[in-house]
């Protein structure tokens, strides 16, 4: 008698994303990244499972080790202090405009120190999104028996929406919020070590308005002072966004910066959906753009260095105003949480932090007003 045998074959559903998000950052390079976080913390835009997009982020920072991350769209404070508060070695810094999409900061706290934080073009609110201003902050950057002061600038410009003649106002807008960038960058930060960073809402070739020409042709054409790092991905054909084929997330370092840039490999989009499942839908419409830099090649210059000035006999507090006895620019007041104060309304009894520069050197201190 014959028999049959009949062999059952079990489908085994094997997951799209089994990867682990790959490790970037090392003790010996300097790592920075900018990354949409699609509105962050907001229940009823963005991803809907708020759970998971907040995993998802807290595992790709801990798992890439990049060192300094640029975000945008962070719509919910609470969920920004979690996500710090929960990152061991990470800090961070949140914009305080009034937007409900906001921009911040996370950095290495092994590797820096917080110094300050600001809003700045305020003169171009209107071209900078009706309000969200870039964010400036200096980190202190200890390396190779070093320390360097980074200045970070975190943008989110105009997005390209609405009517035809809506994408041709909002692509202005962002040309006239980047002449401005660029002209307070060429005024004040000339020699300095500093990246701009974040969604720049455009492409560097061509605008992804109706291929006119890139709002940010002033920062390519000035090459004498500016690397435009993520140009390169534009050239290779990539993509910084789920949805569109250009590169919209951009970063731009000062020349000098480029000493430490030794690979064009260096400067790449993370694919995140080669290692989330439904990236798209359940943690951004934007990939991480990062930067690898080796800062043992920045040149160190005697006169471009940090000075902390603890209990100075030179630099003190004469009961209204802080006595500098020599010529100094840019000074400015915060309290310990980086919020900037105004000289004329100094509160007592608690600790102040002052910065300000002289012969291209950044001085910072501490003191107490007392009543």
């Amino acid at each position: 008698m014959r028999k049959t045998i009949l062999i059952l074959l079990l489908a085994v559903s094997v997951p799209a994303c089994s990867q682990s998000v790959p490790t970037i950052g090392s003790d010996n390079e300097l790592e920075i990244a900018t990354w949409n976080i699609e509105w962050f913390g907001n229940t009823r835009s963005g991803p809907s499972d708020e759970t998971k997009q907040f995993n998802n982020i807290k595992n790709v920072i801990e798992r890439t080790q990049i060192d300094v991350w640029g975000v945008q769209e962070v719509s919910y404070e609470t969920a920004w202090n979690n996500l710090t508060s929960s990152l061991t070695n990470y800090s961070g810094v949140l914009s305080t405009w009034s937007q409900t999409q906001k921009t911040g900061l996370l950095f290495n706290n092994k590797k820096f120190k917080f110094l300050y934080q600001k809003h700045i073009l305020a003169v171009y609110e209107y071209e900078f999104a009706s309000g969200r201003l870039p964010l400036e902050v200096a980190l202190e950057y200890a390396h190779d028996n070093v320390i360097d002061t980074c200045y970070f600038f975190v943008l989110h410009m105009k997005a390209n929406t609405g009517s035809s003649s809506n994408k041709a106002l909002a692509l202005s807008r962002r040309k006239t919020a980047a002449d401005g960038l660029k002209d307070y960058l060429d005024k004040g930060f000339k020699d300095k070590y500093f990246f701009v960073i974040g969604d720049w809402n455009d492409d560097v070739d061509k605008s992804i308005y109706n291929n006119q020409n890139t709002p940010f042709a002033q920062f390519l054409a000035d090459t004498g002072r500016y690397f435009f790092a993520s140009k390169i991905l534009t050239d290779a054909g990539k993509r910084s966004t789920v949805n569109y084929s250009n590169v919209i997330d951009h970063i731009c370092a000062s020349k000098n910066s480029k000493k430490g840039f030794e690979a064009q490999s260096n400067v790449d989009v993370l694919r995140l959906d080669n290692y989330i499942s439904s990236y798209g839908s359940t943690t951004s419409d934007h990939y991480p753009v990062y930067l690898k830099l080796n800062p043992k090649q920045w040149e160190v210059e005697s006169n471009a260095s940090t000075h902390t000035i603890e209990n100075s006999a030179d630099v003190f507090w004469d009961g209204e105003h802080l006595v500098i006895p020599f010529n100094y620019n840019h000074l400015q007041f915060f309290g310990l949480d980086g919020k900037e104060l105004s000289e004329d309304v100094l509160p007592t009894n608690q600790l102040l932090i002052y910065s300000f520069m002289a012969n291209k050197s950044l001085y910072t201190g501490k003191f107490i007003i007392q009543n």
